[in-house]
């Protein structure tokens, strides 16, 4: 079985998705949320909206990255106009439930990932 990375996947603001990877021939769920650390403004939300996709990458590129190259606990990615702050713990609810993509079975990971985002000071009105 394949599966392949969508452009299609974007992440909301103060929500969370499971994301299905295959990693080397198996395939396992991860838990991913994304915050701001900021309250929800009309500011905020135009600036999220501005760079959902760019973000959306990034996460999908860093939990891929982090499947072969391990990753700290926590990791800032700094960009031009926002910043993204990368922590990762056991999930520990995550042996607790069953998961299948069609007839396959598919392994909940051993952790879950919590991306905050912060729109750098000089974006912020």
């Amino acid at each position: 079985m394949t599966m392949t990375p969508s452009k299609a996947v974007t992440f909301d603001l103060d929500a969370t998705k499971l994301v299905f990877q295959n990693n080397e021939d198996r395939l396992k769920v991860v838990p991913v949320t994304l915050k701001s650390i900021h309250p929800i403004t009309v500011d905020i939300l135009i600036e999220y909206c501005r760079v959902q996709d760019e973000v959306s990458e990034l996460i999908l590129s860093t939990l891929s990255i982090h499947n072969h190259h391990p990753l700290s606990s926590q990791t800032l990615f700094v960009g031009k106009t926002y910043s993204l702050l990368a922590t990762r713990k056991d999930w520990r609810y995550g042996k607790f439930w069953k998961f299948r993509w069609g007839e396959d079975v598919v392994q909940p990971s051993k952790e879950k990932w919590r991306f905050e985002f912060i729109v750098n000071d000089d974006n912020t009105s």
